[in-house]
Parts: C-alpha cells; sequence; structure tokens
C-alpha cells in the first residue's frame, strides 16, 4: 500500500474519484517517454492502483544547483514571468505547441490514465535500467500490434514497481469507461493531419448527398485543444469536442469511399480525404470519440463509381486486345 508520503503527491482531485474498493499501491515521480532515453519525456507523477495505472502531468523539480548566478537567474525568471506572458501572447502560443498532443490525452481527466486490463504486458527494460516498458493494446478490431510506452522510475524503483504491476493487471476487471487506447496511441506521435474536405449539413443522413451542403474549409486537420482544427485556423475550432453527439466512419476499401462524419444535435460535419490518407482520417476519428466521449458508428462506405468505371474500361479494353491478338494468331 501507498505510504501517507505517497499519498500527499497525488493531485486531490484524482483522490476524490478513487473508489473505495480500489486502493492505492504506489505514487512516485517518474518520466514517460516512447523509448529509453527519447527526447522531451512526458514530466509525470505515475500512481498505480488496484484498477489502474494513471499518469499526472506536471512539472519535475529540477536538481538543486548550488551555483549562486544561476538560483538568481531562476528566482528572477519566476518574477517576471507572468508579466512576459501578458505582455508577449506569442510565447504563450510558442509554449502550447511545445506541449504537442499529451494534454488531448487526459483532457477532461485528473490523470492519463491505462486501465490494468489493457496491458499486453510489463516488463524491465534490460538495457536501460530504471525504465519500465509498457505493452498496450489497440482495440480488438484494431489489425495492429500492441505499442509501447516507457516509464522511468529510477532503478531501485523499477523491479518492484514491475511486480506490483504484472500482478495487478492479472486480477484486474474491465473499466471500459477508463479506456481510450488511441488517445495513449498519439501521446508521443504526430497528430494525422490528412487533406481534408469540411462540409457543414444537416444531422441526418440523407443530407450527405444533398447538393445544398456548402464546403467551409479545406485543409490539413489536426486536434485543438478545444476541437478538431483546420491548420489555415488553429484557433477556431471546426467543432467544439462536447457538441459532437456521435462520430460515424465509413471505411475505404477498394471499391468503396470513406469518410467521417462528426454529428451534433443540429448539423453534421463531412470529413473527406484522399484514399491515402483514410487511415489516418480514422484514426483521428476514433481520437475525437474518445476525447468527447461520443459513441461510433460505422457504415460501410458508398461505391467508388469512378473505380468502377476505370477498372470495367480497363478491362474492357484488355479483353478487346487480347482478342485482337487471338485472332491475329489463331484465325
Amino acid at each position: 500500500m501507498a505510504t501517507d508520503v505517497e499519498l500527499a503527491q497525488i493531485p486531490a482531485k484524482l483522490l476524490a474519484e478513487l473508489p473505495a474498493e480500489e486502493p492505492v499501491f504506489k505514487s512516485a515521480p517518474a518520466r514517460l517517454a516512447p523509448s529509453p532515453g527519447a527526447p522531451d519525456p512526458l514530466a509525470v507523477n505515475a500512481v498505480l492502483t488496484a484498477a489502474r495505472l494513471s499518469f499526472v502531468p506536471g512539472e519535475r523539480s529540477a536538481p538543486v544547483s548550488n551555483d549562486p548566478i544561476r538560483i538568481l537567474v531562476s528566482e528572477l525568471w519566476q518574477l517576471v514571468k507572468p508579466a512576459v506572458f501578458d505582455a508577449f501572447p506569442l510565447v504563450q502560443l510558442i509554449a502550447a505547441r511545445q506541449r504537442g498532443p499529451a494534454p488531448l490525452a487526459g483532457r477532461g481527466r485528473p490523470a492519463i490514465e491505462v486501465p490494468l486490463q489493457m496491458l499486453d504486458g510489463v516488463f524491465l527494460a534490460g538495457a536501460a535500467p530504471g525504465w519500465l516498458g509498457l505493452r498496450i493494446s489497440l482495440p480488438p478490431d484494431d489489425p495492429r500490434l500492441p505499442f509501447t510506452l516507457y516509464l522511468e522510475l529510477g532503478e531501485a524503483a523499477a523491479a518492484e514497481w514491475h511486480d506490483l504491476i504484472d500482478g495487478a493487471r492479472r486480477a484486474a476487471r474491465p473499466r471500459p469507461e477508463l479506456e481510450r487506447p488511441y488517445a495513449l496511441y498519439y501521446l508521443f506521435r504526430p497528430l494525422p493531419s490528412p487533406w481534408v474536405f469540411v462540409r457543414r449539413g444537416r444531422a441526418d443522413a440523407a443530407a450527405r448527398d444533398d447538393a445544398v451542403l456548402r464546403e467551409v474549409g479545406r485543409g490539413k486537420l489536426a486536434l485543438g485543444a478545444d476541437g478538431p482544427v483546420l491548420t489555415k485556423a488553429p484557433a477556431e475550432p471546426i467543432v467544439p469536442y462536447e457538441a459532437v453527439d456521435r462520430v460515424e466512419i465509413a471505411h475505404a476499401t477498394k471499391w468503396r469511399n470513406g469518410w467521417i462524419d462528426l454529428v451534433t444535435s443540429e448539423t453534421a460535419f463531412d470529413f473527406l480525404a484522399p484514399r491515402a490518407d483514410q487511415r489516418a482520417l480514422e484514426d483521428l476519428a476514433l481520437l475525437v470519440a474518445e476525447l468527447s466521449g461520443a459513441p461510433v458508428v460505422v457504415h460501410p462506405g458508398p461505391v467508388a463509381m469512378s473505380r468502377v468505371a476505370f477498372r470495367a474500361a480497363w478491362l474492357t479494353a484488355a479483353g478487346a486486345g487480347l482478342a485482337e491478338l487471338a485472332h491475329l494468331f489463331f484465325f
């Protein structure tokens, strides 16, 4: 069980939402990264309970310095930092960009959470003492292999955490309300940014074929703090996450086109992308569903008539060519 000192490090908001039957095993400052030694790891406070492994983003305390000049400069910066941010809003924008997609993974929650039953395995990184590998599975219908995140706890603590996590994950029960694998999957990856067309129309499915649909934007799509954004206008979300009632996905196949719809109570936003970017577009839709809590509905995509017509024309031309060759050589 966690000591009083470890419990004191856990944010009160996270402790308040833990049920009585979910005891806290351990808590410690750590770093989360896609691989040991990767640049820009995420400083976190790691919290292990009987059901989940939580990462509370925060700043890790810097080593104490004996250099009086460094101490003086640090204290002066802490004094002028608020004034600099107020005077130069661009500094805030740059700082937000440097944070990357990590805050999205924990959006609306006191921490970034991994339900223990989602862990395919936990292992000590032999080549990097002090690092713990966490192998996390994507949903069963996703053909991709599990991905791995690494947690730096220090050489002395890593073995203890390994044994605790491995034992707890085997006894953990499913927690679907905590499962957000795509938010974790993109924690250290660039967010998908396919070229898209965005159209705004009615919320019913028939609106997709309605000629009055109006294109309202075109550009690369990314995830902003408040909703999906086009990179040409990153300050204006296309639709807030909280407004999304349903995410609809049509898978692209060899003979069908794909698309995604973000449906609200009043309208639907349609996103189209080139076939090569369809996988990235679908991943983005799943991530929006996790951030908004909206259900996902999968439809068969519309038949790609242009591809059918092209293949039919090609086969007709090929058949005509073979018939001509046969006529020359055999008749």
